[in-house]
């Protein structure tokens, strides 16, 4: 069978660990602001400033609909297969595996960049070993050989 015709389909949905980091992150932030030289005023709304702001941004992560990408194994194309949409060819796709993460970086035949990030809690070993096979990206171009071995 030719690699080139082959392709591989995959799902990404929104990760509640991203979710759960930027929560911290945010909640850190505030903590640090009390932690500072500035006037409580400036810190109580700095705080809120930083609720709001997290909130929004942790909602706007978890409301992304979840997604099917079918790629080739040459890694040449993405097509995105959203439901209720027609689907949508990408270009030129690049995949990096970090460890337990992926990230698959495309170009839309009007210009756009886009980009799909796989944590560990959307990404078992197993889909991730498929997902860089199919791709067609050699472990070499995927990050450290134990990280890539061990996913």
């Amino acid at each position: 069978m030719s690699r080139s015709s082959s392709s591989f389909l995959i799902d990404w949905r929104p990760s509640r660990l991203l979710g759960a980091a930027h929560g911290l992150l945010a909640l850190l932030a505030g903590f640090s602001l009390f932690l500072s030289a500035l006037p409580r005023i400036a810190c109580w709304l700095g705080a809120l400033v930083i609720a709001v702001s997290a909130g929004l941004a942790i909602r706007r992560l978890a409301c992304r609909p979840a997604q099917v990408l079918r790629i080739a194994g040459d890694g040449s194309w993405v097509v995105l297969l959203c439901v209720g949409r027609p689907p949508r060819l990408f270009s030129s796709a690049q995949l990096r595996i970090r460890g337990p993460m992926a990230i698959l970086r495309a170009r839309h035949s009007a210009g756009g960049s886009f980009q799909w990030n796989w944590w560990p809690d959307t990404l078992p070993a197993t889909a991730r070993r498929q997902l860089r096979l199919a791709s067609g990206s050699p472990i070499g171009n995927s990050g450290p050989a134990l990280a890539t071995m061990s996913g």
